[in-house]
């Protein structure tokens, strides 16, 4: 990922490794995340190495990428993926960034990260509370990922940033009202209050130790129509780098994903914007430890 010069993309030297889990198999609505990470690797191709804002070269620390597997039609088989290859990726010392595929998969990693630390928090990007026990019948759909993830024992808070749809549903689990109930563990920062927003208390909650999750339909639907189920009224690109800079800066960053990115046939901005923002991300991070200096 990247095209980072030779060496900097040895998996024994890298701090970043990137694992692709293209699993499709709970959409509900547009489909196409199953090609997402390849999508994304190509992008990646093209994003410039100097971070001119932040006057670094994030490559420095080392970014290290496995090849995609087949296609995962089945979302507890990619749960399966995800937490097999986090695993090896933790177990190695390096930080993962997976690429997905459908928000299912994020449970998988998140298993794998608590045999490691004991206790954690999430930092979640969304349109959706992405909470309710069922959907469908499925107990690993899409709609279901961060109720499976914050039954993980380690997972201590869920922050979620960007929210605008939520379900009340009884037959899926009452998703608003859960919530409500579990105010001590979920934080939730809806979009139509960006305006107000302060974002060290928006990270306020999170324990030192956080996993990033970020669902690329947080970002307005007119920047990333590229999803399944985009919603109108979503982040800016500033205000979204802002958050993840600040996280990286004040916590300590375990392990991230992208996932949901649907790309559009001959439309490349939104998978340009998405690999950028990965690149950016892992510059944040790779500051934070000091695995890369300002020029």
């Amino acid at each position: 990922m990247f095209a980072p010069p030779d060496g900097f993309d040895d998996i024994s030297k890298a701090h970043f490794i990137v694992a692709s889990v293209p699993v499709e198999g709970t959409v509900s609505y547009g489909g196409g995340t199953a090609k997402g990470p390849a999508a994304l690797l190509d992008a990646s191709q093209q994003v410039e190495l100097f971070d001119v804002d932040e006057r670094s070269e994030p490559y420095r620390s080392g970014i290290a990428t496995l090849p995609i597997p087949d296609p995962i039609t089945d979302a507890k088989k990619g749960v399966d993926e995800a937490r097999r290859v986090t695993e090896e990726i933790v177990a190695a010392g390096k930080i993962p960034v997976i690429l997905g595929g459908e928000h299912s998969l994020t449970v998988g990693a998140l298993e794998s990260l608590g045999k490691q630390y004991k206790e954690f928090s999430i930092l979640h990007f969304d349109a959706h509370g992405d909470l309710r026990d069922t959907y469908h019948g499925d107990t690993y759909s899409h709609a279901s990922a961060l109720r499976r993830c914050i039954e993980v024992p380690q997972v201590k808070h869920l922050v979620q940033v960007g929210i605008r749809n939520v379900s009340n549903d009884p037959a899926d689990g009452s998703e608003y009202d859960f919530i409500c109930a579990n105010a001590e563990r979920i934080t939730v920062n809806y979009a139509k209050d960006m305006k107000q927003w302060d974002i060290d208390k928006i990270l306020a909650p999170l324990s030192e130790n956080i996993f990033i999750t970020f669902d690329v339909d947080a970002l307005d639907s007119t920047l990333i129509p590229s999803t399944g189920t985009p919603e109108p009224g979503g982040l800016d690109w500033y205000t979204t780098l802002a958050i993840l800079k600040r996280a990286a800066e004040c916590r300590n960053v375990i392990g991230m994903d992208f996932v949901e990115f649907a790309p559009l046939q001959g439309f490349h901005a939104p998978d340009f914007m998405v690999a950028k923002l990965i690149y950016k991300t892992i510059g944040y991070v790779s500051q934070k430890n000091n695995w890369i200096a300002p020029q």
